[in-house]
């Protein structure tokens, strides 16, 4: 019962993470941080910073 407890919020988890990945790409923001993120230049995150 535990291992069916563990796994389905390992699995919930995940399913976040994917969900705000791709909320993320959609946006325009690639990484979700700019910090040492090779497409900093084209993100939209970084340009509404300058």
């Amino acid at each position: 019962m535990a291992g069916i407890i563990i796994g389905l919020i390992i699995a919930a988890y995940t399913g976040y993470l994917v969900y705000r990945q791709v909320k993320n790409v959609k946006a325009g923001n690639y990484c979700g941080h700019c910090s040492g993120c090779p497409t900093a230049r084209s993100c939209a995150q970084y340009k509404d910073r300058n």
